[in-house]
């Protein structure tokens, strides 16, 4: 399933990248959310190699991003679903490793970019949202912090559905579709409801773009996201502050954008009001509300950005696997 816009080369990388997998047992749908070029003529190539396995629909208006990606849901006929960025890779073998996961008993599966190893050997299920609670507050909080974890669990291109039950929560899907997170949405309503497990894989299925996170605004992200404390889930409200934290990106990642000038004043106020407020601990409080009202123009800002642009931790990815290019 691959929602795309104006990605042309990295459309055509992806599909080589498809037509090389060691399985090919797959269906592919596009859903172009009217691009500026002629997608049909620019995937030609690979829509006689694939012939009935590759279905395009093309949108008369661009509707966003997130309706074109809930969108994509709609068009898949087959029994799992892999949503996919249009400017991440697959590895040649993604396919084939999908498949040694896949177990009717699951809602959904999270193949993870980074080394998850000293909390998951080869893969966890949790069986509602407490468990997912627990195993990723543990996984990115702590002296065993996964770096940059929530990045990962927002990255579409990990994600692998039962449509027999995704399916059932489009709606809900759309309705928070706002968040900027839907992809997440779907999979926790699915373990409130207890429809079945999510498998988290301690393997990795793709490469991502250099020009991945161009389309990425933090301000408009990060204002979706903070909206994800609407959703109602059967959790204490102690779980209830941990879930929002595990969603939405670290405070500090955030307080960063806003000292270097990348978010207004005005607009890290109702990021503040919307997530952090009600979720973190005093002492994180104060200490955004202080850095957030510093003059991005002003001395101390700008020591306080060289100081941790200098101590940013890379998150700990698994070894680079080879990959053609297309």
């Amino acid at each position: 399933m691959i929602p795309t816009y104006n990605r042309k080369d990295c459309l055509l990388k992806l599909l080589g990248c498809l037509r090389r997998q060691t399985c090919q047992e797959f269906d592919i749908v596009i859903s172009d959310n009217h691009s500026n070029y002629d997608v049909a003529q620019a995937i030609a190539e690979y829509a006689d190699f694939f012939g009935e396995r590759l279905r395009l629909h093309i949108r008369n208006v661009n509707v966003g991003s997130t309706v074109n990606i809930n969108g994509v849901f709609t068009m898949a006929e087959t029994k799992w679903g892999w949503l996919m960025g249009d400017d991440d890779f697959p590895l040649e073998d993604a396919v084939e490793r999908i498949y040694r996961y896949l177990d009717d008993s699951l809602a959904a599966l999270h193949f993870s970019l980074y080394d998850l190893s000293y909390f998951i050997q080869d893969y966890k299920d949790v069986n509602d949202t407490e468990e997912f609670i627990d195993l990723f507050w543990a996984m990115s909080n702590g002296e065993h912090e996964v770096v940059n974890l929530q990045g990962d669990l927002i990255c579409m291109s990990g994600k692998v559905y039962n449509m027999d039950i995704a399916r059932e929560y489009l709606f809900r899907q759309n309705t928070y579709g706002y968040t900027r997170v839907p992809q997440v949405v779907s999979i926790l309503c699915m373990l409130d409801d207890r429809r079945g497990a999510f498998r988290v894989v301690e393997q990795k299925l793709f490469t991502i773009s250099d020009t991945s996170n161009q389309s990425w605004e933090m301000t408009n992200i990060a204002l979706g996201m903070t909206t994800f404390s609407h959703i109602p889930f059967r959790v204490t409200p102690e779980q209830r502050k941990k879930l929002n934290l595990i969603v939405m990106f670290k405070y500090s990642h955030v307080l960063r954008y806003r000292l270097q000038g990348e978010i207004s004043r005005y607009n890290i106020g109702l990021i503040y009001d919307g997530i952090y407020k009600r979720s973190l601990g005093l002492k994180d409080r104060l200490i955004f509300n202080i850095l957030m009202r510093l003059n991005p123009s002003g001395m101390i800002a700008g020591r306080i950005v060289g100081y941790k642009n200098k101590r940013i931790r890379i998150p700990q990815s698994k070894p680079q696997e080879s990959e053609e290019t297309a």
